[in-house]
């Protein structure tokens, strides 16, 4: 099976979720995310905002922003990412590429999160994610040597059907509602 038909259905997947399931899933997310001493540690934490029925790590991040550097990528040019530090969750976000909320700021986060907080369609049990295929993710994290790289999604979004191509960029850790999978020196 293809890319292109496994984002099909993992999409498919996520978006038959009942609102209250999905609510209730997201927040047994963030509490597993919570309870990672490397986010105790972090001083800087790359998130996405969530879009449509991704896993929604706003309730985690309100509280986080408080204390550590939230920073949320903006595309550029349709190619590209940059990122960008906020300090409020509901004034700094502006419609950007695909109508997703991106940072109203043009200042760039200079240097490399300390995590990254990674959205996506389906997720393997080797730690690769199934993106939305524009490779934004894939070109921005090489350079994010020693970013500890987290995959946020609901149980259901495993696809072992997924294959690594020589682009794509292993995870260090998967978080679900109900299961942390990868490194156990890379949680601490």
């Amino acid at each position: 099976m293809n890319k292109k038909e496994l984002r099909k259905i993992c999409r498919h997947r996520r978006d038959a979720l009942p609102l209250p399931e999905h609510r209730f899933l997201s927040r047994a997310i963030c509490k597993k995310l919570t309870q990672l001493p490397v986010i105790d540690k972090a001083a800087s934490i790359l998130a996405y905002y969530p879009h449509k029925t991704e896993v929604n790590l706003l309730p985690f991040l309100q509280n986080k922003i408080k204390t550590k550097i939230i920073c949320f990528p903006k595309i550029i040019n349709n190619h590209s990412m940059t990122i960008h530090a906020v300090r409020n969750l509901k004034k700094s976000f502006t419609p950007g590429f695909k109508g997703i909320p991106e940072p109203v700021s043009r200042t760039k986060y200079q240097g490399q999160p300390d995590i990254a907080l990674v959205p996506g369609l389906g997720f393997n049990k080797n730690l690769f994610r199934l993106g939305y295929g524009g490779g934004f993710y894939d070109r921005f994290l090489p350079a994010c040597k020693k970013t500890i790289k987290i995959g946020c999604f609901f149980n259901l979004q495993q696809c072992e059907e997924l294959t690594a191509e020589n682009h794509d960029i292993p995870l260090d850790i998967i978080i679900t509602e109900n299961r942390i999978i990868g490194s156990k020196k890379k949680q601490m």
